[in-house]
C-alpha cells in the first residue's frame, strides 16, 4: 500500500495538514487505532475530510478491482475432467474441489454486482421536483389536525378509547424489534463507512459546511443524523417542546395506522381491532425524501428546509438512507450509546469511526451512560403502575399481569432502600451514600429477577405511553374541562404550557434536576436505571443523596468507559480519535482502547505542530505579581485578599499593554463573582475599566450571545479612539460556556489569561469512586502516581488547554498566553500542556522581566501586522 504524495483540498494545504492526511490514510489501510492531535486552527476538519474520503474512494476502487479479478480467475480456472484410470476417490475429490469452485465464483459474483451497485448510486442525481402538496396529502393533514389539533369536538375520556390503553400479549422468546418501521435488510454488501462523530449540533453543522466546500462535495453520500426535535417538522408535535414527549407522541402516531389493538371478547377470547387513522402525514413520503438525503450534502438544518419543501419527515428519511451512505454525521450520543446506535442503524463492521474533539472522550461516555433519578419519580412512577393495573387488572393475561407486578416491586423496593438509607442520615444534610451494584440489589430485594426480560417486556408492550395515557384519562376524568375539549386536545394544551415553562428553565438554569425533564413519564426514568441494573458489580456504583430542599436522589454512576466502547473497538476496521490536544495520550491509550480490547500494536499516536510561526506567540507562567506577592490561586489561599488584589494589579499592568481584546479566565463561577466584587471595592476594576470595557460570562445559556456580541464589538474597537478604554476584557470561567467551541481569533483573543489551576473537587463521592476504581485497575506510572491521581491532574490540565485554544485560530494570527500561578512551573503540570505551548514556555518569578516580555512582543507583532 502506497499513500499518496498530494491529496485533494480547497487550497495549498500546509505542510502540518499534508503530514496528517497521510497519516491518517496510512492509519485507515492499516486498521489502526489512531490518536490524531492537531492544534485549533491548522485546519484539522478539513484534513479529516479530505484524508479519510481520499482513503474511502481508493479503497472502494481497491475493491472493485480484487473482486473483478476475483471473478475473472475463477471463470478462467475451470474444473477439469478427470485423468483416464483415475481411481473413484480421486473423481469425488474432483467433484468436491469444483463444488467449492463454483460456490466461490458466485459469491464472488454476488460481492462483485454489490459493488457495482454501490458505485452507481454515487452517481446518482437529484430527480424531478414533486408538487408541493398533492390533494391526498392535504387530506392527511386535516385528517391529522383532526384527531391532534388545538380544538376537537367532544370525545369522552370514559368512552370505549381505553382499548388503546390496554398493552398487547407479550412473548418473551420473541426477538426484540426497533420502535421503527423496521425494512427486511437486502443480504448484499453495502460498502464501507465512515461515522464521524462531534459533541454538537454546531460543531457537526460546521463540519458538513467543510464537506460542502472541500473537493468531496460533489462525489460524497452523506447522511446527518440527529435526534426527533432537531429534525421534526410536525409543528403539532415540535411544540411539546420536551425531549420524550416529542419522541412519545412521534412513536404513538406511527402505531396509530395499522397497529392492532388487543380486545377480550366474551370468553376470554383475544380478538384483534384494525385501527386505521391518525399517523403522522409526513411520513408517508420518507422514500422519495430518502434518495432526495443523499444526492446533496446537506446539514439538519438544510434536511429539515428540504423535507418541509417536501412535506415529508427528514428523521425517518436521514434513518432510512443510513446504510447506502458513506459518510455518516452523528452526535456522539448517536455512536457511544448501544441502544441509540442500533435504533439509529449505525453499522459497526468494516465501519471507520472518527471521533472529533475527543479529548473529553471518556468523560462524555461515562456522562452519557450515568443515570440520574429523583426519589419522586420513582414514587410517580410507582402510583402510575398501580393505578394502571387497577384499571385493566381484570383483562390482562397472566404473564402481562406478572411482569407488571414485577415492575411494580422493583419500584417499591427501590423506595425502600432509599428511605432505609436516608434514615441513617442526619435530618437536612447533604449527605451521599454510595453502594455496589449487588448491594443496591439485594438491600431492594429486587436481586432474583431478570431485568433484562422486565425491559424487553415495557419495551414491546409499549408500556411508557400506555402508562401515560391511562394516567392522563384519569386526570381529565378528575377535572373535567368546561369547554368541551377532547381529551387527546386537553392533553396537548395542559402540556404545552409547561414545555414552554421548562424550556425557559432550562435556558436560565442549564442543570435543572432530571424529574423536570421527564415528569410526565416517570417510567421512562425509572426504566433507564433498571437498564443500567444489568451491568457488571465492578464497574458501576450507585449514589443515594440527600440535600436540604430536595427529595433524595438516586444516581447510577458508570465508572469503566471502556466496558462501553468495546463494542466498536471489536467490531470497527479502524478508530480516530482526533481533538487539538490529546495530552496525555496515555489516558486513551491504556483506559480506553487497549482496555477496550485493542492491541497495543495496533495503537498509532500522530501529533503536529502548529501553523502559526513560533514568534507569534508568546507563553509564560506568573509567580508573583507587580508587588512581588506570590501568585498562588490554591484553594486555601485563593480567597484572601491579598490574593485578590494582586491578580487586580497583574490584570491592569496586562490591559496597559495587551491591544484589543483580553480574555481572562477564572477557575470557577463563585470565584469569579467574588473576585470581580473584591476588585469593584478596592477601585481596581475602575483603573481596568479605564483602559478597557468590561464583560463578564453570565451564568445564564440564553444570555450568552448577547455577551458576546456585545464584546466582539468592543475589543475591535482598539485604535479607534483618542480617549477612553480601547479593547475589552471578558471574564470568564475555566470549562464555562465559553472556554470550549468559542473563536477568539485576532483582536477578539490578543491575551489569553489563565487564573490557578481549576482542579475539580477531590472530596466528590463520584469522582472519589473513579479515582479509587482506576487504582485498582490501572498500574502505576513510571513516575509513581497512581492512575486516580493521574486522572485528578488531567481534568484540570485538560479544561486549562480548553481555555488556551481559545486564542490563535490562524496562521496571521498572534497572542500571548499568561497563566498566573507558581504551580505552572510544576514539571508534571507542565507535562500537561500541548507540546506546541511547553517548548517555547518561560516561568518567571518575577513580574518586571515578564512585563518587558510582552511589552516587546507586542511592539513586535505591530510591526509585523500593522494595523489596517
Amino acid at each position: 500500500m502506497e499513500v499518496p504524495e498530494t491529496f485533494e483540498f480547497p487550497f495549498p494545504p500546509y505542510k502540518a495538514q499534508e503530514n496528517f492526511m497521510k497519516n491518517l490514510y496510512k492509519a485507515l489501510e492499516e486498521k489502526k487505532f489512531g490518536i490524531f492531535e492537531s492544534p485549533t486552527g491548522t485546519g484539522k476538519s478539513l484534513a479529516l475530510i479530505c484524508g479519510a474520503v481520499r482513503w474511502l474512494r481508493d479503497h472502494e476502487a481497491r475493491e472493485l478491482a480484487d473482486a473483478e479479478a476475483a471473478v475473472a480467475q475463477l471463470r478462467s480456472s475451470g474444473g477439469g475432467a478427470a485423468a483416464a484410470g483415475a481411481s473413484p476417490d480421486d473423481w469425488l475429490a474432483e467433484q468436491a474441489v469444483d463444488r467449492e469452485r463454483r460456490q466461490q465464483l458466485l459469491r464472488a459474483e454476488r460481492q462483485l454486482e454489490a459493488l457495482q451497485r454501490a458505485r452507481a448510486r454515487a452517481t446518482v442525481k437529484r430527480g424531478p421536483r414533486r408538487p408541493e402538496k398533492s390533494a391526498e396529502l392535504a387530506r392527511q393533514e386535516d385528517e391529522f389536525r383532526q384527531l391532534f389539533g388545538d380544538v376537537v369536538e367532544n370525545d369522552p375520556p370514559d368512552s370505549s378509547g381505553q382499548e388503546e390503553d390496554l398493552i398487547a400479549e407479550f412473548h418473551s422468546d420473541e426477538d426484540s424489534s426497533s420502535d421503527e418501521d423496521p425494512e427486511e435488510e437486502e443480504e448484499e454488501y453495502h460498502g464501507t463507512q465512515i461515522i464521524y462523530t462531534s459533541r454538537t449540533h454546531s460543531q457537526l453543522t460546521q463540519f458538513v459546511g467543510e464537506v460542502r466546500r472541500s473537493p468531496h462535495a460533489d462525489h460524497v453520500r452523506l447522511v446527518a443524523l440527529a435526534s426527533r426535535p432537531q429534525l421534526c417538522i410536525n409543528d403539532a408535535v415540535r411544540r411539546l417542546g420536551s425531549v420524550g414527549l416529542v419522541n412519545q407522541a412521534c412513536l404513538d402516531m406511527q402505531n396509530k395506522t395499522g397497529s392492532k389493538a388487543t380486545k377480550m371478547a366474551d370468553g376470554g377470547r383475544a380478538e384483534k381491532k384494525q385501527k386505521s387513522t391518525g399517523a403522522c402525514p409526513y411520513k408517508r413520503r420518507v422514500d422519495d425524501m430518502a434518495a432526495e438525503v443523499l444526492s446533496e450534502v446537506r446539514d439538519i438544518e438544510q434536511l429539515v428546509a428540504e423535507g418541509r419543501r417536501r412535506k415529508a419527515c427528514p428523521y425517518y428519511a436521514s434513518r432510512r438512507a443510513v446504510k447506502h451512505a458513506q459518510l455518516v454525521v452523528v452526535p456522539y450520543n448517536n455512536l457511544l450509546h448501544a441502544g441509540t446506535r442500533q435504533a439509529s442503524g449505525l453499522r459497526l463492521t468494516d465501519s471507520v469511526i472518527i471521533v472529533d474533539e475527543a479529548h473529553n472522550l471518556l468523560e462524555t461516555i461515562g456522562s452519557i451512560h450515568t443515570c440520574h433519578l429523583s426519589y419522586r419519580q420513582v414514587s410517580e412512577a410507582l402510583e402510575q403502575l398501580n393505578h394502571y393495573i387497577e384499571t385493566y387488572k381484570k383483562r390482562f393475561s397472566p404473564k402481562n399481569l406478572l411482569y407488571l407486578r414485577q415492575l411494580l416491586h422493583v419500584h417499591k423496593g427501590i423506595i425502600k432502600l432509599v428511605d432505609s438509607t436516608t434514615k441513617t442520615m442526619p435530618p437536612g444534610s447533604e449527605q451521599t451514600k454510595v453502594l455496589l451494584l449487588n448491594d443496591f440489589l439485594c438491600g431492594a430485594t429486587i436481586d432474583n429477577l431478570n431485568m433484562r426480560k422486565l425491559l424487553l417486556f415495557a419495551d414491546k408492550s409499549r408500556l411508557v405511553q400506555k402508562l401515560r395515557g391511562c394516567w392522563k384519562k384519569r386526570q381529565v376524568t378528575a377535572a373535567p374541562v368546561a369547554t368541551g375539549r377532547s381529551a387527546v386536545s386537553q392533553f396537548l394544551r395542559e402540556i404545552q404550557q409547561p414545555a414552554s415553562d421548562q424550556t425557559q428553565a432550562a435556558a436560565e438554569q442549564p442543570e435543572a434536576p432530571a424529574e423536570t425533564r421527564t415528569s410526565d413519564m416517570p417510567l421512562m426514568a425509572t426504566l433507564q436505571l433498571i437498564s443500567a441494573l444489568s451491568d457488571p458489580d465492578r464497574d458501576c456504583r450507585l449514589l443515594i443523596s440527600t440535600t436540604r430542599a430536595e427529595p433524595p436522589t438516586i444516581k447510577y454512576l458508570p465508572l469503566n468507559a471502556a466496558a462501553q466502547f468495546t463494542d466498536i473497538v471489536k467490531e470497527a476496521r479502524a478508530v480516530v480519535l482526533a481533538g487539538g490536544t490529546m495530552q496525555p495520550v496515555s489516558e486513551f491509550r491504556d483506559q480506553l482502547l487497549v482496555a477496550a480490547g485493542a492491541a497495543p500494536s495496533r495503537v498509532t499516536v500522530f501529533s503536529c505542530g502548529h501553523v502559526v510561526p513560533a514568534d507569534q506567540l508568546l507563553t509564560l507562567s506568573l509567580a508573583a505579581g507587580p508587588s512581588g506577592a506570590e501568585l498562588l490561586f490554591n484553594y486555601q489561599n485563593r480567597a484572601l485578599p491579598a490574593t485578590m488584589s494582586e491578580l487586580g494589579r497583574v490584570l491592569v499592568s496586562l490591559c496597559t499593554l495587551v491591544p484589543a481584546g483580553v480574555i481572562c479566565f477564572l477557575p470557577s463561577y463563585d470565584y469569579a463573582a467574588a473576585t470581580i466584587a473584591h476588585l469593584t471595592s478596592t477601585g481596581a476594576m475602575d483603573r481596568i475599566a479605564a483602559k478597557k470595557q468590561v464583560f463578564r460570562e453570565p451564568r445564564q445559556a440564553n444570555r450568552a450571545d448577547a455577551v458576546l456580541s456585545q464584546y466582539s464589538a468592543a475589543a475591535r474597537e482598539t485604535g479607534r479612539r483618542s480617549t477612553g478604554p480601547s479593547g475589552a476584557i471578558l471574564f470568564c470561567v475555566v470549562g464555562g460556556k465559553m472556554s470550549e467551541g468559542i473563536n477568539f481569533s485576532d483582536d477578539l483573543g490578543r491575551c489569553v489569561v489563565v487564573v490557578g489551576l481549576p482542579y475539580p473537587n477531590a472530596r466528590s463521592p463520584e469522582l472519589v469512586e473513579k479515582m479509587n476504581f482506576l487504582d485498582a485497575n490501572v498500574k502505576r506510572s513510571e513516575d509513581g502516581r497512581t492512575a486516580g491521581q493521574i486522572l485528578y491532574e488531567n481534568l484540570c490540565m485538560k479544561a486549562v488547554n480548553q481555555s488556551i485554544g481559545r486564542a490563535i485560530r490562524h496562521k496571521n494570527d498572534y497572542a500571548c498566553v499568561v497563566l498566573c500561578d507558581a504551580r505552572y512551573s510544576r514539571a508534571s503540570t507542565v507535562a500537561g500542556l500541548p507540546e506546541w505551548i511547553r517548548r517555547q514556555m518561560g516561568h518567571h518569578a518575577k513580574f518586571g522581566p515578564a512585563f518587558g516580555q510582552i511589552r516587546q512582543f507586542f511592539k513586535k507583532m505591530q510591526e509585523k501586522f500593522p494595523p489596517s
